[in-house]
């Protein structure tokens, strides 16, 4: 058995993921879950790995050949690029950043963080990285002192891309020093996916038998992305939609945005859905109120929510905290209740929710 890949089939932006892809993580045993650019924060790493037993690896796979190198340091490189010189961020440097913020992400659900003892609210696994150099062989890491640079523990090479048993030492080395993962249960198991690629959704038959008597727990089934002010949060969900349309080749009219027209809060629901449209302008992201609207992503308040196929497109459910309650109750949590066929349903506040 295979690997289990989100999204399915991938398209890949260089040869080098294309090669990784192909020749190692696509045939890891079926307990590892492989990840294409998700979205952490509105950065999009090459690839995340996942197993319950291990934890996860952000890993960052960089194409550069010998010639493309010009000079290095632990902060930045310079490359050749296209006949200039061009400075970037340090691969380590990188790929530690994008761990970092796996890491804040998945944080935010409770349920992923270790409740009680010595590591009270620490995630319950460890996130390690690699730097893949597909170009690169082991003497040419040598020679051009990268071997200094990134710890060899979580430095592969040319020949550790085409070698399964090779990559895997690597892997698991990178867990070497980390803590052991905490045993994660099913639910908790598609927190982690959901939260590193939303389209995926996890049910159980006993939580839909609940919901019959109790609407409101549907929300166990869902992540809230959380955030410390509304600003973040339109920034975050602009950026997501930006990213499921180039990565994923959708049309604007698949997404629809569901908004409270009656903010109890500063600021207004004018300038705060004001502001949404400001940000989806400036990514050439055009907005409707029109549902027959082409070509547009949809915006519906709340109170029309059930005029929403759910089935077939893409929701965002933005101020989430801020919904009234006869709202939440007759509207929100019956509609949320029945999509579990749902492709993407993505619910975001930016404050506590006190629902």
């Amino acid at each position: 058995m295979m690997a289990i890949i989100y999204p399915e089939n991938p398209n890949f932006n260089t040869n080098g993921e294309k090669h990784i892809f192909l020749k190692i993580l696509l045939n890891l045993p079926d307990v590892w879950h492989v990840f294409y650019e998700p979205n952490i924060n509105g950065l999009n790493p090459d690839f995340i790995l996942f197993h319950p037993r291990y934890g996860l690896t952000v890993i960052e796979i960089k194409d550069y050949t010998k010639s493309t190198i010009q000079s290095t340091n632990p902060f930045t490189w310079k490359l050749n690029w296209q006949g200039y010189t061009k400075t970037v961020k340090s691969p380590l440097q990188q790929v530690t950043h994008y761990r970092n913020e796996t890491y804040n992400l998945l944080a935010k659900n409770e349920s992923l963080r270790i409740k009680e003892g010595k590591f009270k609210g620490r995630l319950k696994f460890p996130i390690s990285c690699l730097c893949c150099f597909p170009n690169l062989s082991s003497k040419d890491l040598l020679l051009l002192n990268i071997q200094s640079l990134i710890p060899e523990k979580i430095l592969l090479s040319k020949e550790d891309s085409v070698n399964m048993d090779s990559f895997i030492e690597k892997l698991l080395s990178s867990f070497n020093r980390l803590f052991p993962p905490k045993p994660l249960s099913e639910k908790e198991l598609g927190d982690v996916i959901f939260s590193l690629y939303p389209s995926f959704q996890y049910y159980t038959e006993q939580t839909s038998n609940t919901y019959k008597n109790n609407p409101k727990e549907v929300l166990n089934d869902f992540v809230i992305k959380s955030f410390n002010n509304y600003v973040d949060e339109l920034i975050y969900v602009t950026d997501s939609i930006a990213h499921y349309i180039n990565f994923y080749q959708k049309s604007l009219e698949d997404i629809i945005i569901v908004y409270n027209p009656r903010r109890p809060s500063i600021p207004s629901s004018k300038k705060y859905l004001d502001l949404l449209i400001e940000l989806l302008s400036s990514k050439n992201l055009s907005t409707s109120h029109n549902k027959d609207s082409k070509n547009r992503i949809r915006l519906y308040p709340y109170e029309k929510l059930t005029q929403i196929n759910v089935n077939t497109k893409k929701v965002f459910m933005i101020d989430f905290n801020n919904i009234q309650n006869d709202v939440l109750d007759n509207i929100v949590f019956p509609l949320l209740n029945k999509s579990k066929d749902c492709h993407f349903v993505t619910l975001s506040s930016n404050d506590l929710i006190n629902h």
